[in-house]
């Protein structure tokens, strides 16, 4: 399926001769019928990916008129059964003022490829491309990676502190650090959110 998206009046027109694979009976529907039909537990991490994704872009503001977007997720077709789709986002169209007018989606079914749970997403510009679904694992040090696979293990701050040689008053500003970047409220749900983004291994 290939929709594009006008922001300003939020509305998306279906292209021509497109497959109703989602169960859209008109040319053109509003964005949250598209957010409507997400997998409810992959929502808010599709949700947090694309903002992460254009808070980059319009960091960068030169990167708006060429980029590429994608994002693999779940999303309900027609029959009310779940598919796994890869969304392709590209620019079509940028104001004088440098924000995005209009953007181009192509959705493309995923689903033979398995990790049915798994959310991925990438974007591509400047030269280089972010793999946005390993962030965390970029923004934590070395230290604290190894810290966060004692804790893993059970240790506690003072058999971790004796374990590297450093105050246990370190180990627990390493601690606390890694809660903010994780955005985690404490030591299950970090290495929980670990585990969950690949930072620790199985």
């Amino acid at each position: 399926m290939v929709y594009s998206y006008y922001y300003h009046e939020k509305k998306c027109i279906l292209s021509k001769h497109q497959r109703d694979c989602f169960g859209y009976k008109d040319k053109v529907f509003s964005i949250t019928n598209i957010i409507e039909l997400v997998h409810p537990e992959d929502l808010d991490e599709v949700y947090r990916l694309t903002s992460n994704a254009f808070n980059t872009l319009y960091a960068h503001p030169e990167s708006l008129y060429a980029f590429k977007y994608n994002i693999a997720y779940r999303i309900k077709d027609k029959t009310n059964g779940y598919r796994r789709i890869l969304r392709e986002t590209t620019p079509l169209l940028v104001d004088s003022y440098g924000k995005l007018v209009c953007t181009m989606s192509r959705c493309t079914d995923i689903t033979q490829l398995g990790h049915h749970r798994e959310i991925k997403a990438w974007l591509s510009c400047s030269g280089k491309v972010i793999d946005l679904s390993n962030e965390f694992n970029n923004i934590l040090t070395n230290r604290e990676k190894e810290i966060l696979h004692y804790l893993s293990e059970g240790f506690s701050s003072k058999k971790i502190s004796d374990a590297l040689s450093i105050s246990k008053l370190t180990i627990d500003k390493h601690r606390a650090n890694m809660l903010r970047k994780t955005r985690t409220n404490n030591t299950s749900e970090l290495i929980k959110f670990a585990y969950e983004k690949g930072i620790l291994g199985p």
